[in-house]
C-alpha cells in the first residue's frame, strides 16, 4: 500500500468518525435543547439553535467530503487494478486454450472408446451368429454319421 493510499485510508477513517460525531451529536441537540428551555437558559437556547441551524451543513459537507474521498480512493486504484487485468490476461487465455485443447482430446478419446464398444458388441454379435451358425451345420443330418462325428469334435 503506497503512503498516498494509507493517507486516503486514514482521511476516510478520520472522516467516518468525524460523521458518526456529528450525528450523535444531531440525535443529542433535541434534548439539549428541551433542557435549556426548562432551565431557561437563554444564552444556551441561542447557541443550540444556532448549532441546530449549523449542523445540518456539517453533516452534508462531511458526507460530500467522504463520499469524494471513496472516489478519489476507487480512481487511484483503477491504474493497478487494469495492470493486473492485463497480466492475468495471457495465462487466462493460455488455460483457456489448454482447456478448448483438452475438450478436443476428451472429445476424440471419448469416440474412439465409444466405436470401440460398439465394435466389441458386433463382434460378439457376430460370434454369436457364426457359433449358432456352425451348431446349425454340426446337427444337420449328414449321409453317414461317421462325419458328423468328425464334424462335432473338430468344429469346437
Amino acid at each position: 500500500m503506497t503512503d498516498n493510499m494509507t493517507d486516503k485510508m486514514t482521511e476516510i477513517q478520520n472522516t467516518t468518525e468525524n460523521l458518526t460525531r456529528l450525528e450523535a451529536e444531531l440525535s443529542d441537540l433535541s434534548a439539549k435543547m428541551t433542557l435549556a428551555a426548562n432551565d431557561a437558559d437563554s444564552a444556551s437556547m441561542i447557541a443550540l439553535r444556532h448549532r441546530a441551524d449549523d449542523l445540518p451543513i456539517e453533516l452534508q459537507m462531511t458526507r460530500i467530503r467522504l463520499a469524494q474521498l471513496y472516489l478519489q480512493r476507487n480512481e487511484s486504484q483503477l491504474p493497478e487494478l487494469q495492470l493486473e487485468i492485463e497480466r492475468l490476461y495471457k495465462p487466462m487465455e493460455e488455460a483457456r486454450s489448454a482447456y478448448d485443447e483438452a475438450g478436443k482430446v476428451l472429445n476424440l478419446a471419448s469416440s474412439e472408446y465409444q466405436n470401440a464398444i460398439e465394435n466389441s458388441k458386433e463382434k460378439k454379435r457376430r460370434i454369436g451368429e457364426q457359433r449358432r451358425e456352425i451348431d446349425a451345420l454340426i446337427h444337420e443330418k449328414p449321409a453317414k454319421p461317421i462325419v458328423q462325428s468328425l464334424l462335432i469334435s473338430g468344429a469346437r
